[in-house]
């Protein structure tokens, strides 16, 4: 239970990351393709400078840098802690597998 509690948890916080920047890049396409489009002077200037503002700035959330907020994120946790499982079932079926070697009394 526990463990699922976090997993949700995680999963709530990475999802909306994620989320936010697809979004974001979806944004930046519409835009160039309304650029394209006949439009009046001052609303393609102000689409220019939109797109400007979307070009340098690239959408991502992190925790404090250190890791993006997104999905690769769950699938490395997710390698991880399966590696760490394997590593101690394995130490644990070779405690159990060996017998001291105690010379007949």
């Amino acid at each position: 239970m526990w463990i699922l509690i976090h997993v949700s948890k995680l999963f709530l916080i990475v999802q909306p990351c994620s989320a936010t920047c697809n979004e974001a890049k979806k944004t930046g396409s519409i835009v160039v393709k309304l650029l394209n489009v006949e439009l009046q002077l001052p609303m393609k200037r102000q689409l220019e400078v939109f797109a400007m503002q979307l070009i340098h700035r690239n959408v991502e959330f992190s925790a404090f840098g250190f890791c993006n907020l997104d999905f690769p994120l769950i699938a490395s946790i997710a390698g991880a802690v399966t590696t760490y499982l394997v590593i101690l079932i394995q130490f644990q079926n070779s405690d159990t597998g060996s017998t001291p070697n105690n010379p007949a009394n």
